[in-house]
């Protein structure tokens, strides 16, 4: 059991947010993020958005010490998204696109990121909260209640340690939920 001091998403209920495996119906959005790795594990989250935009995480692909082209494969292998966004490196990115993945830089602005994270994690008038995640995602799952500010209650940097699953869940949400406002000139 670990306390929830200083934990990032103190709002996580595994008992409210972890649900079993169910399919996905075919008119739901489909959608993907990755935190690339090689040393560390590479992620591949699947998402789904039901009719309410509540987001589905409902697939996990999470391996070290594997090249791209594998990497690659295991998505092929998974449904289709009709978008994908991943960490910055654009040559992984352009490597990955080589092989068939498409996916675009995801918003990296971590602290805003937790933020949406855990605005979905509240539970709503409705009963709901707006994120699940599927039991077919243990390292997902494994890795809130480990997640951590740096310092304990600082809330100012989370330490960045086991928290691979973590990035990808962040870049999808911030892809859903923050809308960026384009300045023209």
């Amino acid at each position: 059991w670990v306390g929830a001091e200083g934990m990032v998403y103190e709002g996580f209920d595994s008992g409210m947010h972890v649900i079993d495996p169910f399919p996905i119906p075919a008119d739901w959005t489909r959608v993907g993020a990755i935190d690339l790795g090689f040393d560390n594990p590479f992620v591949h989250l699947w998402g789904a958005l039901d009719g309410d935009k509540r987001l589905y995480i409902y697939r996990e692909h999470f391996e070290a010490h594997k090249l791209l082209s594998y990497h690659a494969d295991q998505i092929k292998a998974g449904d289709k998204v009709s978008w994908r966004v991943r960490d910055h490196d654009a040559q992984e990115g352009e490597e990955l696109k080589q092989y068939g993945i498409a996916s675009r830089p995801a918003q990296k602005d971590v602290l805003r990121g937790i933020q949406k994270v855990a605005e979905r994690l509240v539970k709503q008038p409705n009963g709901k909260p707006r994120i699940f995640i599927t039991r077919d995602c243990p390292n997902l799952i494994a890795e809130f209640p480990r997640y951590r500010w740096k310092g304990g209650k600082a809330k100012e940097e989370p330490v960045k340690e086991g928290d691979h699953a973590m990035d990808a869940l962040r870049y999808m949400v911030m892809e859903l939920d923050n809308k960026k406002v384009y300045v023209y000139c």
